[in-house]
């Protein structure tokens, strides 16, 4: 089964990857992870504790970009083929 993802803007297609990369994160329980997300997904505003994990999945999320996370499970999933030079560059 293959999804695409038709952003125009490139910050939202980031917010998707950074949903998707959450929603694979394995670390957390479930309970935990569903609130993070629900917090993510649907606030303006998140606590300070959800900042530092959501920058740490946008490093993580980088490096994957960049092919250096060949380890991670959401590296298997995406394909960067469809993505310019310029929308990488605008994503990183």
């Amino acid at each position: 089964v293959n999804f695409y993802l038709l952003e125009t803007p490139i910050e939202v297609l980031a917010r998707d990857l950074i949903l998707l990369e959450l929603f694979c994160d394995f670390e957390l329980p479930v309970r935990q992870r569903a609130t993070v997300f629900l917090e993510v997904f649907g606030n303006m505003k998140v606590q300070r504790r959800t900042n530092a994990y959501v920058e740490m999945l946008s490093q993580r999320l980088r490096n994957i970009l960049a092919q250096r996370g060949d380890d991670d499970i959401v590296a298997d999933m995406l394909d960067w083929s469809h993505l310019g030079y310029r929308e990488r560059d605008l994503l990183e």
